[in-house]
């Protein structure tokens, strides 16, 4: 084996210098600076040729979505927010009454809108996508039943009737 000296770093004077301090026997001895070479390896490549793309790069929109809110010492408000799809805004007087609209887009992509108010003629709403009823369908009107005619015996008892109540009537007016 060779000295270790002749592998690693051997110092000319310890770091201890000049206070006197026991080493081991053996210094750094790292690996040796022997490597075999070998030849570099060949590699013939062939350049691809760069294409270019003449359509424009198409990127996603930003989107920006807002709110706001403000109020006075009174309760009048103005609020609202906008964001993609949808949008509301609304104002409060100071009697609490509320006028304001909505928007958004539905599942079919058709964008609805509705307008509001709320005071105290109640909840009042008009809209582009409001139900409609079906329309009533057209049938004829039923014909009045005739009136129920009297028989010969029910007219004479009610001319008798009438004519008791007459008699009564006259005697009572006689009495007084």
């Amino acid at each position: 084996m060779a000295h270790p000296s002749t592998y690693g770093y051997v110092a000319l004077h310890p770091f201890s210098f000049p206070y006197v301090s026991q080493h081991s026997p053996y210094s750094y001895a790292g690996y040796p600076n022997i490597v075999p070479a070998t030849a570099p390896a060949v590699v013939k490549s062939v350049a691809t040729p760069y294409t270019v793309s003449l359509a424009p790069a198409y990127y996603a929109p930003s989107y920006t979505a807002n709110q706001y809110h403000s109020q006075d010492e009174l309760g009048q408000a103005s609020y609202g927010y906008d964001h993609p799809g949808q949008s509301h805004a609304a104002t409060r007087d100071a009697y609490g009454n509320v006028v304001g609209s909505y928007a958004y887009v539905n599942p079919d992509g058709k964008e609805i809108r509705v307008n509001y108010v709320a005071d105290n003629n109640g909840f009042r709403v008009s809209s582009n996508d409001l139900p409609v009823a079906p329309a009533v369908p057209a049938y004829e009107q039923p014909a009045a039943p005739l009136p129920v005619e009297d028989t010969p015996e029910v007219k004479a008892a009610k001319a008798e009737h009438f004519n008791a109540v007459a008699a009564v009537k006259a005697r009572n007016l006689a009495l007084e």
